[in-house]
């Protein structure tokens, strides 16, 4: 194996990592404190999906599901779920007057 093939290899991997620690949290900022809907949040998930194609260099998206599979990428609703659960228990764990008052309002509603 020479070492162009060995280096290919390796950055896919890189490139997933940074696209996993940097480009998703900026994708997906602040999105838990605000309501979306179903379209909004396919629309992300086909830039992932796309990102992901032009990353593996294939136009299957059973492929980049598999790839997904394996690398351990999860989809952007799960992580959208994900974070909004976080933000809310930290929202009901603060004692904040201001967080108080958003929290009667709330329940009003």
């Amino acid at each position: 194996m020479n070492q162009n093939a060995i280096f290919g290899k390796i950055a896919r991997s890189a490139v997933l990592h940074l696209l996993k620690l940097k480009c998703l949290p900026c994708l997906l900022y602040a999105l838990e404190a605000c309501s979306v809907n179903r379209t909004f949040v396919k629309s992300l998930g086909f830039t992932v999906t796309r990102v992901l194609m032009k990353i593996f260099k294939t136009n299957s998206k059973d492929i980049v599901i598999e790839c997904k599979r394996y690398f351990v990428f999860r989809d952007v609703d799960e992580l959208i779920t994900q974070r909004k659960k976080a933000f809310l228990a930290a929202f009901n764990a603060n004692d904040d007057s201001m967080c108080n008052v958003c929290k009667h309002v709330a329940d009003r509603i």
